[in-house]
């Protein structure tokens, strides 16, 4: 048995990794098969998603379910322990909403910028010849090419808007 320095620890082995809490965040919304996670969640393998259950199976967080009909499928649902997680992953979700919105207006203000749907202008046009992007630059130590790569490279991270994320959790 590995042992664990605290309680977290354990948690964060249990759950951790980039897909477990997709996955239970679709479980919270009732069983699914296979197919109805993987479509649910972009970029998930089924290769994946089947390691993640059986780990999850293994910590009785989610429980396997098969039913013996003509076509033979097979449901994942959580477990009255996995169901406990739920407040956890939706004190995850708010602080998510909520880190989008201070990132966003940040961006924003950095770019001298009077709303962030002109912040999502700036980052489409590339930022062509913007003496924010160079005074910016200058401040952060970085040439102003550097700097659009590091700004387009975390608006492809936040490609959702806080709003959305906070409408899509109820």
């Amino acid at each position: 048995m590995i042992e664990y320095r605290t309680s977290v620890d354990f948690c964060l082995d249990a759950l951790g990794g980039k897909w477990k809490v997709l996955i239970l965040n679709q479980l919270h919304e009732g069983a699914c098969r296979l197919s109805e996670i993987i479509d649910a969640i972009p970029g998930l393998t089924k290769r994946v998603l089947i390691r993640e259950l059986r780990e999850l199976e293994e910590d009785q967080v989610v429980r396997r379910e098969e039913f013996d009909e003509l076509v033979p499928r097979v449901e994942y649902r959580l477990t009255d322990h996995g169901s406990a997680l739920w407040p956890i992953i939706e004190a995850m979700n708010d602080w998510g909403v909520d880190h989008i919105q201070l990132l966003n207006s940040q961006e924003a203000q950095l770019l001298k910028v009077d709303s962030i749907e002109d912040f999502a202008e700036k980052l489409e046009s590339g930022f062509t010849g913007s003496k924010d992007i160079e005074e910016i630059g200058a401040l952060a130590g970085n040439s102003p090419e550097q700097l659009k790569k590091k700004m387009v490279k975390r608006s492809k991270r936040l490609p959702i808007d806080a709003e959305d994320l906070s409408n899509s959790k109820d």
